[in-house]
């Protein structure tokens, strides 16, 4: 499991948050 798909997960959902 790569800790990499986690940080680009949250930094898509903050995204969606920030753009909302």
């Amino acid at each position: 499991m790569s800790c990499k798909r986690n940080i680009q997960a949250g930094r898509y959902a903050a995204h969606l948050i920030s753009a909302s």
